[in-house]
């Protein structure tokens, strides 16, 4: 008895399983329980992981960290401008 019929088998099942997998949706989706309570989900990339971490958000919640977000690179991009007209310590 040769090992090809039992790793044909195997492969068969692995394929099989994997594309019940694929089948099923990867996360849930978000109910909306009154309007403008959906949900809006994204997958960012994390440093160090292989798995990217997904962040389900309502529209105003997403505004909000935008609007945060932006406020940061600003007072970075102002500091950072202030540092070279002045120089940097040597």
């Amino acid at each position: 008895m040769s090992l090809y019929p039992s790793f044909k088998s195997c492969l068969a099942a692995v394929i099989a399983g994997g594309l019940a997998l694929t089948a099923l949706p990867a996360f849930a989706a978000q109910p909306a329980t009154a309007a403008g309570n959906q949900k809006y989900c994204a997958d960012f990339a994390m440093t160090g992981s292989r798995v990217p971490k997904r962040i389900c958000l309502t529209a105003k919640e997403w505004k909000n960290r935008y609007d945060v977000d932006v406020t940061t690179l600003k007072v970075r991009k102002e500091a950072s401008s202030r540092e070279k007209a002045v120089g940097s310590p040597s």
